[in-house]
């Protein structure tokens, strides 16, 4: 990427136009401090200004009050000593201070403002001078180094999309195998489902089945007792005119066949109450049988419903896991971007870092090339700063992910996924931390020895 060093060079060291490109970023910056201590100034001008001005006013007022009041003073006395009349000495007095006080403190602070301005225009010329000398250096350097920026730029851009193109691979196919085992899931679901509705259409064919048989047994045992009642009621009308066509025998016979049709009626009516005591059996069983068969089918009915709400059950909760799944797939994605977007974030912070800091040193070389002793002391510290070993870990680091090494497989399994992923997140906040923090202290030294460069050079100039 750019503002790395390529690890193919045997000695490690910068291209010459690079110092170019630092020179312009240090002139930018410098142009940059100058424009904040000029802000600065200007609101230190105008701060100094406004405590002037009250305390001018504060020590005109005190001033114009003593001098009135000694006089106040003296008028009293008078008037104690002479009693003259107190509205002419409160009108002279008015008088004195409208016509004596009052341009006196209007001269002094015109006059102040006016040294005040000349002092600010001044100031705000010499810096504008400086100001445009530092914007035609940065001008000419950056039109001796825009060849070798755009260089720069594009082969961090085609370094970029490689990188991109990796991590997407990689996310393509975690993505890919999350959708085989939703795919799955659902087909688990499915089957269960279909068992479950066909157990239960087979007992409803089953009832069905019972219901019909029975109301057809129903039907033929009432059309059995029916048809052995007509039978024995044809009998009994058969043997009733027997006994009507005997009568006219004689009536010798009368008493004979009296007692004859009594024993026919007899054994009529007990024929007739066993054959009604054997259809109330015959329908006592066949309630309870139709009773068994409802108590069996309702039995069937309740596992049937019983299955189907376990069945239910095991398809609500694979489909929670399926929509558990997808959170977990939905997050990942995010997780995994957000991570990449913050790894890409901290690595250009510390790479423009990194080029802000090989700026500085490039002109402080210059600088001691230059036989200027008071850079010793600096090229020193920044020398300690480079050596630095957090620093150099985090540029072999910076390399290794440049360049593809320590590739790391992503495409196992879901579970050492996300635990890759979160432990690899851990690992990068504590680095990240760690950067800050060194980062801030290397943003102090600069920040003070910019301070003693500057201050250097005003000492010299």
């Amino acid at each position: 990427m750019a503002g790395l060093i390529d690890p193919t060079k045997s000695d490690g060291k910068a291209a010459p136009g690079e110092n170019l490109s630092r020179g312009a970023v240090n002139l930018k910056a410098e142009n940059d401090d100058l424009k904040a201590q000029l802000a600065d100034c200007q609101n230190e001008i105008q701060t100094l200004h406004k405590n002037l001005l009250e305390k001018a006013k504060q020590a005109e007022n005190t001033n114009a009050l003593k001098g009135v009041e000694a006089e106040l003073d003296s008028v009293r006395k008078s008037l104690a000593d002479s009693n003259f009349a107190s509205t002419e000495k409160t009108l002279m007095l008015k008088r004195y201070a409208n016509n004596i006080v009052a341009p006196q403190t209007e001269g002094i602070l015109h006059s102040y403002h006016e040294k005040v301005q000349l002092m600010f225009d001044a100031f705000e010329s010499i810096l504008r001078v400086k100001d445009k000398q530092l914007e035609d250096a940065v001008n000419k350097k950056e039109v001796s180094s825009l060849v070798q920026v755009n260089e720069l730029r594009k082969e961090h851009e085609e370094e970029v999309a490689q990188i991109y193109a990796r991590n997407r691979a990689q996310l393509e196919e975690v993505e890919e195998q999350h959708r085989q085992r939703i795919a799955e899931l659902e087909k688990r679901v499915l089957n269960s489902n279909d068992g479950a509705d066909e157990r239960v259409n087979s007992v409803k064919n089953t009832l069905e089945q019972e219901r019909k048989r029975a109301t057809l047994e129903r039907e033929n045992l009432k059309l059995h007792y029916e048809d052995e009642l007509n039978k024995a009621r044809i009998n009994y009308q058969d043997d009733l005119q027997k006994l009507k066509d005997s009568l006219g025998s004689g009536t010798q016979d009368r008493q004979r066949l009296a007692d004859t049709v009594r024993t026919l009626e007899e054994g009529h009516n007990r024929d007739l109450k066993s054959l009604k005591d054997e259809l109330a059996l015959a329908t006592k069983r066949h309630d309870a049988e139709i009773q068994r068969i409802r108590s069996q089918s309702t039995a069937e009915l309740n596992k049937a419903t019983a299955d189907l709400r376990e069945s239910e059950d095991k398809r609500t909760k694979l489909e929670k896991e399926l929509v558990t799944l997808r959170g977990d797939n939905l997050l990942l994605m995010n997780e995994k971007k957000n991570v990449e977007r913050g790894q890409n974030d901290q690595l250009k912070n510390s790479l423009q870092q990194q080029e802000h800091l090989l700026a500085v040193i490039g002109i402080l070389i210059n600088d001691h090339k230059n036989k200027s002793p008071a850079f010793d002391s600096d090229i020193e510290v920044l020398q300690s700063i480079i050596d630095d070993k957090d620093y150099s870990s985090f540029r072999q680091r910076a390399k290794d992910v440049a360049y593809n090494k320590n590739r790391k497989d992503y495409s196992k399994d879901i579970g050492k996924v996300d635990e890759q992923k979160e432990q690899e997140s851990k690992e990068f906040l504590e680095f990240a931390e760690n950067m800050r923090k060194k980062r801030e202290e290397r943003m102090e030294k600069l920040k003070s020895l910019k301070s003693d460069m500057y201050n250097t050079k005003k000492n010299q100039n």
